[in-house]
Formats: C-alpha cells, sequence, structure tokens
C-alpha cells in the first residue's frame, strides 16, 4: 500500500461526515454475498450496487481490496460514502464491462454504460479505480467513467482511467474521464488519465461545450488533482479539461491541478491542455483558473497548442481579457500570446510531474480559495512561505527518490577541440557518480568533483545517490568532436556592363570553431591561364558582399578567381573562379531614361536621354524597346504600358534601376486613399515587357476592390521579367467595410497572356481590413495575385498580411492559372487577427477547375499566433471532400517544411535550404520537379535549370560544390 495514499485517505475521510450517529458501515467484498446482511467483512455484499440499494442516508459502504466487474452504472443519489477499505485507490478496481463504444466507433448510446453517477450533495466516492467507462453514439453525453450529476456529489482520492467517449456530431459531449454538473460538485486529490474521446468532427464551433477527454466541467469545484495523458481525436476543440459557465458568476473552479502530457492523437482538429469559451459579460463569468500547472501538452500535427488560438480568433478583445484574466498564479512551458501571463521559465520537474527543489513552481502560488491540508501525495499542502502550484508540494523530506542529474552544455553538443561538462543535481546533499566509459555508474566508482573535460567523443553516463533515499536514474549525454568547418561560398553572381562588371557574392557559412567573419580577395584578368594576382575587395564580412570591377574595355572577356578564409584559430580558405564578357558599346536601344536627362531631348541616345519613364513611353511605340539607364525615379502616377513596347534596365540587374512611387496616402493601418494612379506600372498589351527593374512603394486601396499594388497585367496581358517587386502596400478598407476582391500587393496578373518570370517579389503587405472574409471571396495577397497567366521561377519572400481570414502569399484563380517552379518562402501573417495561408485558391469540384501548382517550394512561412499554416486549413472546412481532393491534385512534385494533411501529398522531408532559399548538397528537392509546362533555360540565379538529371523544385537549380554563378542579364 502506498503510505501517502493512506494518509491521503484518511485526511479525506476526516473532511466527510460519513458515519453520523445511528449510521451504519456497509462492507463489500469480492468473496461476498448479496444475501449476506454486510453488516461485517465476513458477511460482506458481493456488489456494490446492492450495498447502495440497501444502504441508508449517512452510511458508509466499505468496498475492500480487489476487482469489481459491472455492467450497470452505479447510481448514488442518497447521502452516501463508497469508500476503497485500503485507501490506496490502486487497490480497489471498480471496472464497466458492458456496451460497444470503442474508439472506432460510437455505436452504443446507453449511459447505463458509465461506472459511477453520484447525484446528491452528500454523496462520497473516494479511494478506489474506476475505470473502462463507455459512452458516446447519439446522446449528448457527459462522463463516461463517473457523472456528478445536477444535485452534486464528490469524488476524491480516486484513480479515473481508460475510458472512452465517442459521440459522432454530438458537439457538447465531453468529459470521458469524469463530468461535473452541479456547483454542489467536488473532484479533489484523483488522478485521471489515459481517457479518450472524440466527438468525431472537425467542425465543432468554439461555443458548442464538451470535447474534453479528462474532465467536464459546467459548475464545482476540481482541486489537487493530476489530469494526464488523455487524448482527443477529430475535434476543433478537443481538450484534457473543459470549462463552460452556466450563468453564474465564480461558478467554476479549477485550483492547484497539473494538467500534464495529454495529447491529439492526430492531425485532424485541434486540441487545447484545457479550454472554455470565454464569457462577455466580464472576467467573473468565466471559470477561475488557479495555481494550476499545463506542461507538455502536446496538439495536433505535434505542435504544442496555446490555450487562446481560438479565442484570438473568435472573442472580441475584452472578452479575451477577461479569459486571460481568469489564470491566476499558473504556470506552463508553452509560448504564451501577448496579454497572457504566466510562469513560464525555470519550471524544472522531477518524475512524476513534481517540482524540483530549484523549480519556479515552489512557493509560487496564490492563497487556496479554500486551504487544503495535503497535497495529491499526502505531503503537507505548504512546505515553505506559500502553496506551489501545481498538485504536487515540493518536500524534499517527503521525496522517495534522488532527481536526476542534469548536463550543460545539452546532450548532443558538438565541439572542438575540448569541451568542458558540469553535472548538476536538484535533490540537495546528493552525490554523483559518473562514468565515461559506456558503463553504468555505481557508488563505488568515480564521484563527480568539477568539471568534465572531454578531447574525444565521449557519451558520458551520470547517477546520484543520496542516503536514505533510490538512486535516481541514469541519465546519459554524447557529445561529439568535429574538426572546424571552412568557409563556405554562396552564390557568386557577375553583371556585366560594356566598361565594368558588378560582383555580387554571399557566404553561406563562416565556418565553426570561433571563426565570426570572412575576409574576400578576387584577380581579374584576360589570360586564358588565369586571372593573375588577387586584391583584397572586402574584409569582416558575414552573409554577402558587392564589388564594382573596373576600366575593363568593351565585348571582352575576362577571368577571374575569387577566395575567402575566416578568422578562427585555424583559418580554412574557400575558393571558386568564372569568367563574363562585358558588353558591346554597339549595344543600343531605341530610346534611353536617365536621371540626368530632359524630356525635351530626343531621348535616342544616352547622352540625350530623356528624364522621364512616363514620356519615353508616351513617345514609343510597338515593338521599340526603352533602356532605363541606372538610377532612382520617383514617380507620382502609374505608368501604363498599353503598346507592344519593352522597357528594359540598362545594367540587367534590377537592383541598379529602381522606379519608386511617391504618391498616395495608403499605409499599412490606413487605406482611405484609393487613386489608382498609386500603382506603379498597368502592362495591359500582350506583346508588353518589363525587365531588369527593381519597382517599389505601390499604394493601393480604400474603397475600390484593387488588384496589384506595384504591378498590375490587366485583361490584355503583358510579361514581366527579371524584376524585384517590392515594399508596396494594399490597405483595402474603406465605406462599407473590407475590400474583398483586393490582393496582390506586390503584382497582380489578370490576363491568359500574362507572364511573370524570374522575379523576386518581397517586403509587400496587404489587409483586406476584416476577419469575416468567406473563403469564396478572391483576393488577400500580399505577394501575387493570380486569375489568369502563368507564374514562373519566381521568388516570393517576406511578404505579409494581417487582419485577413484568407490572406496569402500568393492567391491564384481559375483553370489555366500555372504556378510553376517557384520558391515561396518566409511570409507571414502578423498579429494575431485571420488567416495566413502560402498560397490559396478556392477549391472546385473538378481538378482541372482548379490552377496548377507545379514543382513548387513552400519554406518557412509562418501564420498568424506564429504557427506554420497547412495549405489546406480553410479547405478541410469550407469545400466538400471531393473538391478538397481535387485541390490536393493540383499540386505536383511540390515540397514544403510545414506538416501535411492527409491526401495532400509533397516532398516534405530532407528539403534542406541555405538561408538564401538554395538547395544544399542532398536536400530532398533536388531532380525531385517534373518537366516544365514550358521548358526554361536558366534559373532565377541564370544557372542552367537542368544540372542534373531533372529539374529541381523550387526556383533556383542546384549546381554543385561550389557554386559559381554567372549572370549575364
Amino acid at each position: 500500500m502506498n503510505s501517502m495514499r493512506t494518509l491521503l485517505a484518511a485526511a479525506s475521510l476526516a473532511a466527510v461526515a460519513i458515519a453520523p450517529a445511528g449510521a451504519t458501515d456497509r462492507y463489500v467484498s469480492p468473496t461476498g454475498s448479496d444475501s449476506g446482511d454486510g453488516a461485517t467483512r465476513e458477511t460482506a455484499f458481493a456488489t456494490i450496487a446492492h450495498a447502495v440499494d440497501v444502504a441508508q442516508d449517512g452510511d458508509a459502504i466499505r468496498v475492500l481490496a480487489g476487482t469489481y466487474e459491472v455492467s450497470a452504472a452505479i447510481s448514488v443519489a442518497k447521502t452516501l460514502a463508497i469508500v476503497g477499505d485500503t485507501g490506496d485507490p490502486a487497490d480497489v478496481v471498480v471496472r464497466n464491462v458492458a456496451g460497444t463504444v470503442t474508439k472506432a466507433s460510437g455505436a452504443n448510446t446507453d449511459t447505463a454504460h458509465r461506472v459511477f453517477v453520484l447525484n446528491n450533495a452528500g454523496a462520497v466516492l473516494s479511494g478506489i479505480a474506476v475505470e473502462g467507462g463507455r459512452a458516446g453514439g447519439g446522446g449528448d453525453n457527459k462522463g463516461a467513467n463517473v457523472l456528478v450529476d445536477t444535485d452534486g456529489g464528490t469524488v476524491t482520492n480516486c484513480i479515473i482511467r481508460n475510458a472512452i467517449l465517442n459521440a459522432p456530431g454530438k458537439t457538447q459531449a465531453g468529459g470521458a474521464g469524469i463530468a461535473c454538473l452541479s456547483a454542489n460538485g467536488l473532484i479533489t486529490h484523483c488522478v485521471i488519465t489515459n481517457n479518450f474521446a472524440t466527438r468525431g468532427k472537425t467542425d465543432v464551433n468554439f461555443w458548442q461545450e464538451g470535447g474534453a477527454a479528462g474532465v467536464h466541467m459546467t459548475a464545482g469545484v476540481l482541486r489537487e488533482s493530476l489530469i494526464a495523458r488523455n487524448t482527443t481525436r477529430s475535434d476543433n476543440f478537443g481538450s484534457a479539461v473543459y470549462c463552460k459557465i452556466n450563468g453564474a458568476q465564480n461558478a467554476i473552479l479549477v485550483e492547484n491541478c497539473t494538467i500534464a502530457d495529454n495529447f491529439a492523437e492526430d492531425d485532424s482538429g485541434e486540441f487545447y491542455p484545457i479550454f472554455f469559451n470565454p464569457g462577455s459579460w466580464g472576467a467573473n463569468y468565466d471559470p477561475l483558473i488557479r495555481n494550476t500547472l499545463i506542461h507538455g501538452n502536446v496538439g495536433t500535427s505535434g505542435s504544442t497548442k496555446l490555450f487562446a488560438d481560438a479565442w484570438k480568433s473568435a472573442g472580441n478583445a475584452t472578452q479575451l481579457a477577461n479569459a486571460y484574466a481568469r489564470f491566476v498564479n499558473c504556470a506552463t512551458d508553452a509560448a504564451l500570446p501577448d496579454g497572457l501571463v504566466m510562469i513560464t521559465a525555470g519550471i524544472t520537474l522531477r518524475s512524476g510531474f513534481r517540482p524540483a527543489a530549484s523549480s519556479s513552481l515552489v512557493d509560487a502560488g496564490a492563497a487556496m480559495q479554500s486551504p487544503v491540508g495535503v497535497d495529491l501525495d499526502g505531503n503537507p499542502r505548504v512546505v515553505g512561505s506559500a502553496v506551489d502550484i501545481g498538485c504536487y508540494e515540493y518536500d524534499d523530506a517527503g521525496s522517495s527518490a534522488v532527481d536526476d542529474p542534469a548536463f550543460d552544455p545539452a546532450p548532443g553538443t558538438a565541439f572542438y577541440p575540448t569541451l568542458a561538462v558540469t553535472l548538476s543535481c536538484t535533490t540537495d546533499d546528493a552525490t554523483i557518480f559518473y562514468t565515461t566509459d559506456g558503463s553504468d555508474p555505481t557508488e563505488s566508482g568515480t564521484p563527480y568533483a568539477g568539471p568534465i573535460v572531454l578531447s574525444a567523443t565521449t557519451t558520458v553516463k551520470a547517477r546520484a545517490f543520496k542516503a536514505g533515499k533510490e538512486p535516481s536514474g541514469i541519465v546519459s549525454a554524447a557529445y561529439t568532436r568535429e574538426e572546424p568547418a571552412p568557409p563556405v561560398l554562396g552564390t557568386v553572381s557577375v553583371t556585366p556592363r560594356p566598361t565594368s562588371a558588378k560582383l555580387s557574392g554571399t557566404i553561406a557559412s563562416v565556418g565553426n570553431n570561433g571563426a565570426t567573419a570572412c575576409d574576400v580577395w578576387l584577380a581579374v584578368g584576360q589570360d586564358p591561364a588565369g586571372p593573375g594576382a588577387a586584391t583584397k575587395i572586402a574584409s569582416g564580412v558575414t552573409d554577402s558582399f558587392q564589388h564594382t570591377i573596373p576600366d575593363l574595355a568593351a565585348g571582352t572577356t575576362y577571368r577571374y578567381a575569387l577566395s575567402i578564409s575566416n578568422n578562427a584559430a585555424i583559418p580554412m580558405g574557400a575558393s571558386t573562379a568564372g569568367s563574363f564578357t562585358t558588353k558591346a558599346e554597339a549595344d543600343r536601344f531605341d530610346y534611353c531614361v536617365s536621371t540626368t536627362g530632359d524630356d525635351a531631348n530626343d531621348g535616342v541616345t544616352r547622352d540625350t536621354a530623356f528624364a522621364t519613364l512616363a514620356h519615353a513611353v508616351d513617345v514609343a511605340t510597338d515593338g521599340q524597346t526603352i533602356c532605363v539607364l541606372e538610377g532612382v525615379y520617383e514617380i507620382d502616377a502609374a505608368i501604363s504600358l498599353t503598346e507592344a513596347i519593352t522597357v528594359v534596365g540598362d545594367t540587367g540587374d534590377p537592383a541598379d534601376v529602381v522606379v519608386r512611387n511617391v504618391a498616395g496616402t495608403v499605409t499599412a493601418t490606413s487605406g482611405a486613399n484609393y487613386d489608382s494612379a498609386h500603382r506603379v506600372f498597368v502592362v495591359n498589351n500582350a506583346g508588353a515587357v518589363l525587365s531588369g527593374i527593381a519597382i517599389e512603394g505601390g499604394r493601393v486601396g480604400g474603397y475600390v476592390d484593387y488588384k496589384g499594388g506595384n504591378v498590375l497585367i490587366d485583361a490584355n496581358g503583358g510579361t514581366v521579367t527579371n524584376c524585384i517587386i517590392r515594399n508596396a502596400v494594399m490597405n483595402a478598407r474603406g465605406v462599407g467595410g473590407a475590400k474583398t476582391a483586393s490582393g496582390g500587393a506586390g503584382i497582380a496578373c489578370l490576363s491568359a497572356n500574362g507572364l511573370v518570370t524570374h522575379c523576386v517579389v518581397t517586403n509587400n503587405f496587404a489587409t483586406r481590413g476584416g476577419t469575416s472574409i468567406g473563403f469564396w471571396q478572391q483576393g488577400g495577397a500580399a505577394g501575387v495575385h493570380m486569375t489568369a497567366g502563368i507564374l514562373r521561377q519566381s521568388l516570393v519572400a517576406g511578404n505579409a498580411t494581417t487582419n485577413d481570414n484568407f490572406g496569402s502569399a500568393v492567391y491564384l484563380l481559375g483553370p489555366g492559372t500555372l504556378m510553376e517552379n517557384c520558391t515561396v518562402a518566409g511570409n507571414r501573417g502578423l498579429g494575431d487577427d485571420g488567416d495566413f495561408y502560402p498560397v490559396f485558391f478556392p477549391a472546385q469540384n473538378t481538378a482541372a477547375q482548379n490552377p496548377l501548382v507545379r514543382n513548387t517550394l513552400f519554406y518557412g512561412n509562418v501564420g498568424t499566433s506564429g504557427g506554420t499554416k497547412l495549405f489546406a486549413d480553410a479547405w478541410i472546412a469550407g469545400f466538400s471532400a471531393a473538391a478538397v481532393a481535387n485541390a490536393y491534385a493540383r499540386f505536383v512534385n511540390c515540397a514544403t517544411d510545414a506538416e501535411l494533411p492527409d491526401g495532400l501529398s509533397m516532398i516534405d522531408s530532407g528539403v534542406r535550404l541555405r538561408k538564401d532559399f538554395r538547395p544544399v548538397p542532398f536536400s530532398s528537392v533536388i531532380d525531385a520537379g517534373a518537366p516544365m509546362q514550358s521548358p526554361v533555360s536558366l534559373d532565377l540565379a541564370g544557372e542552367p535549370r537542368i544540372a542534373k538529371k531533372a529539374v529541381d523544385v523550387g526556383c533556383y537549380e542546384f549546381q554543385g560544390e561550389p557554386p559559381t554563378v554567372l549572370v549575364v542579364r
């Protein structure tokens, strides 16, 4: 028998008036007979149900050690105490054996599958393990193992386990372990574990009560209890504990409990350790959660769910603040949203969720609403200056085992050339023994006396001992000695000009072993045998460098060599070489535009260039080309290309030619001005081309459903290639509310003759100013909006949305729309309002009616509240199964780093990239693409599109190590 449980039982029974004057003790035994009188152990009854029928108000039924199988619920509507005789609930097991409800089937609705129903404020259940309850099917049942019904009752010192509640479509079912529906209900000093619940639906709403696998409360008190390892499945609001207020202030109290290691079994729905629908009348109408530890709970898709994910999208700011305010002196190991205050650091636990000596839980609780003398272990409730958080009080004297030793640095750390490992133990005066030869430590081995210095790959094992206590577990940590890595060059590109060349490069890694920066040397020459001596062109760089190579001859081939080394203790170098050819002086265009030009000029040479691009467009005719010389051009009205004109940046590097909008008052927070001139370009001719330009600062929004903040490819089409499209704002709200069809702050294409290729679409922002937008309302994309045409070989990165149910980086609509060999990366939803998807389109009932997404990589995109959104969250909730399947089928040879729902097939493991989104060796995106619909010879970096056997997934092709990129634009 557990002595602490015995102490707890005594304390629990002392608090309950079990045997008033004139009352009778009744006994139940596995060897008894219901024909006996039940007055003694020798004449005990055989069944608890019979004892309940015979007993009178005030009697105590003492259940002797053993297992009791029941096939109908035991209902207690009298002032009775049903008490396990030993005080240890593990000794007295009452098990349901009736019913056909399983995890997979909720067909049987008979409520008799419960084990106990308490329905009297004076009824007590104590010192018993209750298991195997079954409820579900056609009724909104609550409490599969135990139901404390509307008249109340007390459940204390019990183990409540292994129940199943399977209630397909019954949105108010919950509390597979136990449910309490009465203000006179008390659940205290219980372990509620390994219970299962499902409502079989993923479209349950937050206001529909239920879903808890452990405890369901509509009133009463849950105190000093452990709710652990309960599970849910297929439920939007599955939980371990659910609380629902029935219109009365302070009707539910959860106090000094531990909610730990509960989880969702699958990827359907969501899971919350504790959930309630925040009331709109004020904080006091929400339940009070006090001194409670929420630890180690895992949600769907393996994520640690926050408590308030649903609140943030469903409740207003006042309701949210009220709900947050009801968590008093609580602690958690999960990340918290702004406004929800709990202890989140320093939570160290022994085995079994008990606090360690140094834990931030110790003495951190508020005074209990009704002081309780002992914790769940039967130890004094206050040891120190205040109550601890959770169901266990730290008490070194009461602990039977020494805490496990801890390692610093963390196990798995790689080092060179040596590493000092420190051991510690939270149990006072414990002695740690360790080994480094793989054997288990013993008290006759080596005691820890100071840092252990390692010079080779080693596994350290440790165990702590203290007289009078069980030794700790044996813990181990592996440390690997690794040679220092050399610095690694990333991409290198050369943009030739007639008399100079622009050299750009990235550094993929400066190496390890203390390296912090690199120096770069360059050699350039015409000699085919080699470029000659090198000179330093950059010093102290960590991630990138640029250099202009001057004094070159036009139309000439040059060779170059680059090398880098780091400043580590053992510097190691990396190098690459290549060649480029400068542009010929004869290269010319029909018209030129220069920052030093004049619109009074003829514009036909560089020396007589126009001053404004708009004037050049007005002068040019079909088939002519306008060269925009290096510089920044500010405009206050959109430039419209309605003829087959090509506008090209002179250098071929879009970073050198910037066309910037400076008009309009649209900002990220105000969409009041809707003048369409705030766009930068409108392309509206199938033969029009925009190339080699950085386009930025577009502003649209307000009262009109605009698309394309920086660039709009209108109904007649056109091509945008080798451009940077950045820093646009689309704020589509105004009179009448959100403009739901707005989208494509960066660029929008509305034509089957539209092509966006080899572009970088970045740092654009979009909001439609509403979270009630439907999935059928097109728009919302911060990067690209496509209702037709092709998006190809482009990087859509670093764009953001806010306050939009269906915000996205890319929005696609309709058959014939193609996104191919793109990378959609590092985009995000800001704030906590709405949702965010890397790519979104309304799923259609026939696969061919959906757009085609091909060879595209989705990487590092982050949704609202910091979550990684899947592509299909809205589809699952808003469309039929056939439409969802059709939408999934349109993702062909794509890859992602996000978790995928069932049915959506992509490469989702081994996707390894550099920080500039280019693949590294052995990445699963290499050679994983399907043949392109229209083969393209170069990727976004100007590299050959197929370097090995097949096209890579994404906008960059892996070229091998070391990478050398020659970009001739």
